[in-house]
């Protein structure tokens, strides 16, 4: 299971020259990290180009860094309850990602996690004060779980003004 293969660097990866990701013999898109995953071990997925959606369920509570560095076709990635840290450059480079689901369970994201260079990044989270307060010091614009309920709330047709 490549969660658990802890890389020394993003070099002894086999994934570091933009490969593919196959599992049974067939790429790998949409990726469900299994039930039994506690961590995502450092460098797991490096340079990853096949996965464009990843879910990350709740018995996992950690993601090591560079466990998604430079996979530059992401484009969401959802992460249920139960993670409690996302480690340094984490999800650095992941161009392409524009949907990211934080849990409100998160108490630490490490130097870089996020530096996605993706200029849609779209965070959706909780409103809890670790991910105000890190949204705040990052300078980066989160959308809360409060928020979405209020707008998904709004009937539009009744509050357009032209």
């Amino acid at each position: 299971n490549r969660c658990r293969i802890d890389f020394l660097s993003h070099y002894s990866n086999p994934l570091y020259n933009d490969a593919d990701l196959y599992i049974n013999g067939k790429i790998v898109k949409n990726l469900v990290i299994p039930n039994d995953v506690k961590f995502i071990s450092r460098d797991a997925f490096t340079s990853c180009q096949s996965v464009e959606t990843v879910l990350i369920p709740s018995n996992v509570e950690h993601i090591h860094e560079h466990a998604f560095w430079n996979c530059t076709n992401i484009k969401s990635v959802k992460i249920e309850n139960g993670l409690t840290g996302i480690g340094d450059s984490a999800f650095y480079n992941c161009s392409s990602l524009n949907n990211l689901n934080l849990p409100s369970s998160i108490c630490f994201i490490g130097k870089d996690a996020l530096e996605t260079h993706s200029d849609k990044l779209m965070i959706d989270c909780a409103s809890t004060n670790f991910l105000k307060q890190w949204a705040k010091e990052n300078d980066f614009d989160i959308i809360t779980s409060e928020i979405n309920k209020f707008l998904n709330n709004i009937d539009d047709s009744k509050n357009i003004s032209y």
